[in-house]
Parts: structure tokens; sequence; C-alpha cells
């Protein structure tokens, strides 16, 4: 994907992409074009394409979900604690949470040695 050819009708083609509900993405794959130059062309118009949003964290209430039966078979499965908190679409927060009261810790990334599945130990208050 190059340079936008200078042959394409932004205003014709972002109103149909607006008609058919293309996001930026698929516009560009359709047009062979980079995504920079379809929001460039996005601004300039002012035609607004919708957006795709993965699943955004409700931050809502997580208390419904069944907690251990959901860390054990994501532990199973070998998912992480971000991938867990995105498939149920609550944060990252939430699950960790579920998983120091559960003691069902999943695989993490970044581990941090001084703490036990990720949380602090409560032996290692300092006062």
């Amino acid at each position: 994907m190059g340079k936008a050819p200078p042959s394409i009708d932004w205003m014709s083609e972002l109103t149909e992409a607006v008609k058919n509900g293309l996001s930026v993405g698929e516009l560009s794959k359709k047009l062979g074009v980079q995504t920079s130059a379809v929001y460039k062309h996005e601004h300039r118009t002012g035609i607004r394409l919708k957006r795709i949003r993965k699943a955004v964290p409700h931050k809502g209430n997580a208390s419904g979900i069944d907690w251990p039966k959901v860390l054990q078979e994501a532990k199973a499965s070998g998912m992480s604690t971000t991938a867990l908190a995105w498939s149920l679409g609550v944060t990252l927060a939430a699950v960790l949470s579920a998983e120091d009261r559960t003691g069902v810790y999943l695989k993490r990334r970044h581990p941090n040695k001084k703490r036990i599945g990720g949380f602090k130990d409560s032996s290692d208050k300092t006062e």
C-alpha cells in the first residue's frame, strides 16, 4: 500500500462507504491505500466513517461471573489475564482481583517476583 492515487474521488468514496457502513480499515483495503490516507481525507471532507472498537471494558458489575470456574477454564486454555479481561468485557483490575480472591492465577507477560500471583504477599508489609 503506497501513496493514494490522485484519481480517487474521496468525496464520493467516503459517501459511498458511509452508506455501506464501511470502517476506515475496510475502505483502505478496498482502495489499496493506507489508513492514514483515509483519515486525512475524512478530516478534509468532514465525512466520518464508522469506528470499529474491540471489546471495550464496560467497567460494570462483574459480580455475576462465576470467577473460579472462568479462571480455571482460562488457565487450562493458557489464556492471559489481559485476554480474559477483553473476552469478558471487564477491566484487567477485575480479573486481577478475582485471581486474588480465588487463588487461581493465570499466566502473565511480566510477572513481578516480589508478588505472589502478581499480588503483593501480605507478609511483605513494611512499616
